[in-house]
């Protein structure tokens, strides 16, 4: 019995043809192919692996096969770089895999090989270096193949050729196929598929492929050859183009001609004239679109797409095609869920790009890390973790424990992830699967679709993972290991069932849809720009494909070329094309394939609002609020939206839109939306539209969207703040009293609410201050707490000590931590020390400034590491050197002249005092009293090479000191007795080693100020008024809050 190749330009219509009339086993590459035909699908693929099976041979897993080019490569390569040469030579590899012309005895059975010639590596006329590497890929190749098959194991990229290879001759039925085949889909066969086909398939078989006289079949030609040669007959079909697609496709080809066959025989291959053949109910020539971007691109598709979804078009007779899925795929998806249009991307990507891959990954690094804060947090506050108990964040925040320890003494049990460093590859394995099973992830992942198949096919992975079971490996390489199988394996980007379904090109081959949207058909993306290989060249495989050894790439513009060709025979009744004009900040051209088609780009129509959150945008751009709108009272909506309400027939939508009907807020017609009319419904909220008025289900229907009325608020608020209108509450001017006599203020405080208002209110009303958080390295702020403090304990030790002749003992180090920790709020009490005596009545034992100076720089080094302890200081990298330098910063401050005057005395250093400035409660610390011949010197230490900035004076800028006339105005009433006065107070630059400024006290402007603060206060006036120059602004952490910028200029 005969087997059939039969040869058509509309193979589709064969197809159909054929399952109406005869029972087949109908052979297809992919779902949506078989779906086209209405028969269950069956891959050639499928059945090469089943072979396969029946002779005991299986494909290798990704991560074993890996681990064994890995392997083969170290042997036949010299190269230090093992894993970055087997990267590079992979993918070729697998080319020459698929190949399969390229050892040195041929392959009679190939359908592409002429043999009359022998094939050795040295007999192709390759250059030296091309042949060298040619040598190293053939070498390889063997060895690789070698190693797979002393585990019974084949390539991916084999199957074929090995199952033709164990396969008798025409033996379907022992794969319990027990009928003829139909091959369909297979338009563009390679080489690996004809010999399989042909092995495979029975009497009365046929194989259905696409070819014209034109150059981009030359290839098929030689496959029917083959054929023929094998027995098979080649028959041409007669057909005329019956869809839009099928007219789209001869226009891209541009022929209408006689199929030369390469055995020299003729057989005409006439096509119809589109015009003999008019389809009223179709659209009469694919549409052309521009966008000025992708992500508007994306939206008017989908908007398309949701139309044609309201009008009962199933998702199954839709397909999105993208050229770049990965470019494209994520924006896709996420209008799509905006849109409520399902989506399906059955593209593959990396399991590591997947929320549970990523979480695998960071378990993974954190443990061989030994659980440091920052990445531990990520792994457990992650989604598919849980996070951790609300009552042990802030005290996670304040120490950032990074160690096991530490996180089991905060009440985190984290011993499951507690691993050895070596260990052997089962038990590496089960461990993993412990922590799986411990945080649950199973149930975790199972609320999102791909997440679930990401969880299953890591275990499937973790199989290849754990062989050897036996093999001893070190954490390190347990980790790599892991990191390899998250890359090496795929899953699908948007699982599921139903929907629409996005696709690259190839992916339609063979597949027949109602309404096919092309994106991307741009310069660059349709066709994928050609790119080198680093291993083997263009030449070097022009050379190769000479020799009967096709490697892809040969003719890479010519099988983009067939892939948009399947696409325009996909689209069955409309095919719209579209291409972004920008890309990021890349300009993009047309593809030519839009020439080809004799298609013009034009700009895409007005279209529907697609989404309830696109409607609120229009709602609010048309409300009455809107500064714009006002000045443009012919305002329009672009078109009807998609959810339109006829009188009493409201438009339904399939089940997977039956919530977005409910949710958003209804319109009727082509009625452009009218703006808010001010009223409110039932429950106090606004009814949205003016059309609601009359129509009380459509006033139910607008009630449900409870989002829209804040969405109002907002808006307003925003438009607020951004007009020249005076400010209101959402600025600062809350207009709530508050009693001056009730707070107490800090010298800080006071310059924060002389410089703006907003920021002290932000800071102390709305208690939007920072979290508490560790420091993880040496902040300005922390330096500068490590200085004061060290300063304080060495100015203490060497007063302490003045009826001692020693150093500072340990006990006394120890003890003075005590008195630390016991005095909190002053950070240090000044009493509690066996040796500390009094200044103000030891006025006769006083030291000497030299004596003083000599002690403090002796106990400096102490003084700085008890100050280390008491502020907490992180582990720093080369923290040794780095204390040192700070060292030699503190002591040039002791030794420099402006640090202790002649003759001068400390009286008390952090010295705490609380008292009443111009009718406000303050308190605050002094760092340092000092007596000197003049009288007392208030000394306020700075880290800073500046003197800090103050309140706003009477011109707005920044400097009204506040700190040291408070210092000097109520400090001295606190803790200056026997009638001394203040006679100096300055700022004392610890890193400059100088004063930076005195105190300059103007009663006047101070007592102004402080009137201005309570009457603030007692009007609720917190406006955002920053000083000029904007010092406020400069590290302000609520920049978020008040939106300074050019709209204070309006206000």
């Amino acid at each position: 019995m005969k087997r059939i190749a039969y040869l058509s330009p509309y193979p589709y219509q064969k197809a159909r043809s054929l399952t109406a009339s005869k029972k087949f086993y109908i052979v297809t590459p992919t779902p949506q192919t078989a779906r086209s035909l209405r028969v269950p699908h069956h891959s050639l693929e499928a059945l090469a692996i089943q072979t396969l099976g029946k002779n005991g041979l299986a494909v290798a897993p990704a991560l074993i096969a890996s681990r064994i080019l890995r392997g083969a490569a170290a042997e036949v390569i010299s190269t230090a770089d093992i894993e970055g040469t087997s990267r590079v030579f992979e993918p070729t590899l697998k080319e020459l895999l698929q190949a399969g012309n390229w050892q040195q005895e041929r392959n009679s059975s190939s359908p592409y090989t002429d043999s009359s010639y022998p094939l050795t590596p040295i007999s192709i006329p390759l250059e030296s270096s091309s042949r060298k590497r040619f040598e190293q890929l053939a070498r390889l190749a063997t060895t690789y193949r070698e190693r797979l098959r002393q585990r019974n194991s084949i390539d991916p990229a084999e199957i074929f050729w090995q199952a033709a290879a164990v396969l008798p001759e025409r033996r379907s039925q022992s794969l319990s196929v027990g009928e003829s085949l139909l091959l369909y889909g297979y338009h563009f066969p390679r080489a690996d598929e004809l010999a399989f086909v042909d092995a495979l398939a029975g009497d009365e078989s046929i194989l259905l492929l696409a070819g014209i006289d034109h150059p981009l079949f030359v290839e098929n030609q030689k496959g029917l050859q083959w054929l023929k040669q094998k027995g098979w007959q080649v028959e041409v079909s007669d057909a005329t183009p019956q869809s839009l697609g099928e007219r789209a496709a001869d226009m891209f080809l541009d022929s209408s001609s006689v199929a030369q066959l390469s055995s020299g025989e003729e057989v005409s291959l006439q096509k119809a004239n589109p015009q003999d053949n008019p389809q009223d109910n179709l659209q009469d020539l694919p549409l052309a679109h521009t966008y000025p971007h992708l992500e508007a691109e994306v939206r008017g598709v989908l908007a398309q797409v949701k139309t044609l979804l309201s009008e009962q078009i199933a998702p199954n007779d839709i397909a999105i095609v993208a050229r770049d899925e990965n470019l494209y795929g994520p924006t896709i998806l996420d209008i799509a869920w905006e849109y409520e249009v399902p989506v399906r991307a059955l593209y593959a990507i990396p399991l590591k790009t997947t929320r549970f891959g990523a979480w695998v990954q960071a378990l993974a690094e954190t443990i061989l890390a030994g659980l440091p804060f920052e990445q531990t947090l990520k792994v457990l506050a992650h989604p598919l973790c849980g996070g951790l108990a609300p009552e042990i964040w802030p005290q996670v925040r304040k120490l950032h424990p990074s160690s096991l320890q530490a996180w089991q003494d905060m009440g985190v049990d984290l011993s499951i992830l507690s691993w050895p460093q070596k260990d052997t590859r089962a038990n590496w394995v089960k461990r993993l699967q412990d922590v799986l099973s411990f945080w649950n992830l199973r149930r975790r992942a199972s609320r999102w679709a791909r997440e679930a198949v990401a969880y299953y096919k890591f275990l499937e992975g973790l199989v290849s993972l754990s062989e050897p079971a036996v093999e001893i490996l070190s954490l390190v390489q347990f980790v790599e290991e892991i990191s390899q199988l998250l890359s090496l394996s795929r899953v699908p980007a948007a699982p599921g069932r139903g929907g629409v379904e996005l696709h690259a090109p190839i992916s339609l081959t063979g597949a027949c849809y109602r309404h096919v949207f092309v994106l991307g058909v741009a310069e660059g993306l349709l066709p994928a720009p050609v790119r080198q290989d680093p291993v083997l060249d263009f030449r070097d495989r022009q050379v190769l494909s000479e020799f009967g050894i096709p490697l892809a790439g040969v003719n890479t513009a010519g099988q983009e070329a067939l892939s948009f060709w399947a696409v325009c025979l996909a689209a069955s009744e409309s095919l719209t094309l579209s291409y972004p004009r920008l890309i990021e900040r890349s300009e993009t051209l047309a593809s030519p394939y839009l020439s080809q088609l004799g298609l013009k780009p034009a700009a895409a129509p007005p279209l529907p609002v697609a989404s309830i959150e696109s409607a609120r945008k229009l709602s609010l751009r048309t409300s009455p609020g809107n500064k714009e709108n006002k000045n443009n009272k012919q305002a329009k909506v672009v078109s009807a939206p998609l959810w339109q309400v006829r009188e009493n027939k409201p438009t339904r939508v399939g089940s997977y839109l039956a919530d977005s009907a409910a949710n958003i807020a209804p319109w009727s017609g082509n009625k452009e939306i009218a703006p808010r009319s001010g009223k409110k419904g039932a429950d106090g909220m606004p009814l949205d539209f003016a059309d609601c008025q009359d129509k009380p289900d459509l006033q139910d229907k607008v009630l449900q969207d409870k989002v829209l009325p804040h969405a109002y608020h907002a808006w307003e608020v925003e438009q607020g703040r951004e007009s020249s209108d005076l400010p209101d509450e959402y600025d600062g001017i809350i207009g709530i009293p508050l009693d001056p006599s009730e707070r107490e203020f800090s010298a800080s405080q006071l310059v924060n609410l002389g410089q703006c208002p907003f920021k002290w209110f932000a800071d102390k009303i709305l208690s939007l201050g920072e979290l508490e958080e560790a420091e993880e390295e040496l902040s300005p702020s922390l330096r500068g707490r490590l200085y004061h403090k060290t300063l304080e304990l060495a100015l203490k030790w060497a007063i302490g000590e003045k009826h001692s002749e020693g150093q500072l003992s340990e006990a006394n180090l120890e003890r003075d931590n005590l008195e630390v920790n016991l005095a909190a709020e002053s950070q240090m009490a000044i009493a509690g020390y066996s040796n500390y005596t009094d200044w103000g009545d030891n006025n006769d034992t006083a030291l000497t400034t030299q004596d003083l100076r000599e002690k403090v720089l002796a106990n400096l080094e102490n003084a700085f590491l008890a100050a280390e302890k008491m502020e907490k200081l992180p582990a720093l990298p080369a923290w040794e050197g780095s204390r040192e330098e700070h060292l030699t910063v503190l002591r040039r401050t002791v030794l420099a002249s402006d640090f202790l005057q002649e003759e001068a005395q400390v009286l008390s250093t952090e010295k705490k005092f609380q008292g009443e400035w111009y009718g406000l409660k303050v308190r605050g610390f002094v760092d340092r009293i000092d007596r000197t011949e003049e009288g007392l010197a208030i000394v306020d230490y700075k880290t800073s090479s500046t003197a800090p900035k103050g309140a706003k004076d009477m011109d707005g800028k920044a400097k009204l000191d506040i700190q040291l006339p408070l210092y000097v105005q109520v400090a001295a009433k606190e803790f200056i007795s026997g009638g001394e006065q203040i006679a100096n107070a300055y700022y004392y630059s610890l890193t400059k080693s100088k004063i930076l400024k005195k105190a300059d006290i103007d009663e006047e402007a101070l007592a102004q100020f402080a009137e201005r603060v309570k009457l603030q206060l007692e009007t609720g006036h917190f406006p955002v008024e920053p000083d000029i120059d904007r010092v406020a602004c400069r590290y302000c952490p609520y920049d978020l809050v008040c939106r300074q910028g050019t709209r204070l200029s309006r206000k």
